[in-house]
C-alpha cells in the first residue's frame, strides 16, 4: 500500500509527495512508508485540500469510488499549479468476472447485511467524451486520453484476494464482523478459482479495462 505515493517520490528526487486515502486500513499500511517526503493523509479527496497548489495531482484506480464527477474534476483541477498535470486513471467497465464474483459474493443471504449500496460505484465513471468537454471547461489542455486493457497476472485466486482485501472487498468487510469476513472472503476466492482458473495453466491472469485521461494547465 502506498506504492504509487513511494515511486513518485522516487522518480521526483526534490519532491514532496502526498498520498490521501480515506480507509484507514490502506493508510496504516502505508504509514510505514512515511519519509520527510512522503506523506499519507486520512482524507476524502472530494473536499481535501493540498496546502499548496500541486505540480501534479495523480490519482489510479480511485476516481470510480467517488460520486458526482463533475464537482469532483472542478474541485481537483483547484490543485493544479500553472503548468501542473492532472492524471487519472478509472476502472471502465464493471462487467469482467472479477466484479461480478464480488456482486455474487456480496448478494448471498447469510450476511444478513444490505449490500446494495456498498462497494464500487458502476454509475460513476462517464465517457471519455465527457470527461474531455469537462476538463475543457475547467481551462485544462488534453495530453492524452484513452480506453486500454491492465493485464495483472496473479499466482493463485488467494494471491488476488490478498490484493484486493482492503481496497475492492474493503467496505464490504468493513460491515461484518470477524467471523463473517473470512467466510465472505473464502466464498469469494471460491468464485475466483471457478473464473479465472484453467486446467493445465498455473496462476490467473486479469484484465482490468481502465479509463485514462492526462490534461494539463497552461501557464498564465
Amino acid at each position: 500500500m502506498g506504492a504509487h505515493t513511494v515511486r513518485l517520490a522516487e522518480d521526483c528526487l526534490e519532491a514532496t509527495v502526498i498520498g490521501v486515502d480515506q480507509s484507514a486500513e490502506m493508510i496504516g499500511w502505508a504509514k510505514p512508508r512515511s519519509t520527510s517526503r512522503i506523506h499519507f493523509v486520512r482524507a476524502d479527496i472530494s473536499d481535501w485540500r493540498p496546502k499548496r497548489q500541486a505540480d501534479l495531482v495523480f490519482s489510479h484506480y480511485c476516481l470510480h469510488w467517488v460520486p458526482h464527477h463533475a464537482e469532483l474534476l472542478s474541485h481537483l483541477a483547484t490543485y493544479l499549479a500553472d503548468s501542473g498535470v492532472l492524471a487519472v486513471g478509472m476502472v471502465n467497465p464493471f462487467d469482467i468476472p472479477m466484479f461480478k464474483a464480488i456482486r455474487a459474493t456480496a448478494d448471498q443471504p447469510e450476511w444478513g447485511v444490505d449490500f446494495s449500496r456498498t462497494g464500487l460505484l458502476h454509475n460513476a465513471v462517464h465517457s471519455l467524451r465527457w470527461y474531455l468537454e469537462r476538463l475543457e471547461s475547467l481551462g485544462l489542455q488534453l495530453i492524452s486520453a484513452g480506453d486500454e486493457v491492465h493485464i495483472y497476472r496473479l499466482e493463485s485466486a488467494a494471491a488476488l484476494v490478498k490484493w484486493i482485501k482492503w481496497s475492492l472487498l474493503g467496505p464490504f468487510l468493513d460491515r461484518l464482523d470477524l467471523a463473517h469476513q473470512n467466510e465472505f472472503l473464502n466464498h469469494f476466492e471460491q468464485r475466483i478459482h471457478e473464473a479465472y482458473a484453467r486446467p493445465g495453466k498455473r496462476g490467473i491472469t486479469l484484465y482490468l479495462p481502465t479509463r485514462y485521461v492526462v490534461c494539463t494547465r497552461a501557464a498564465r
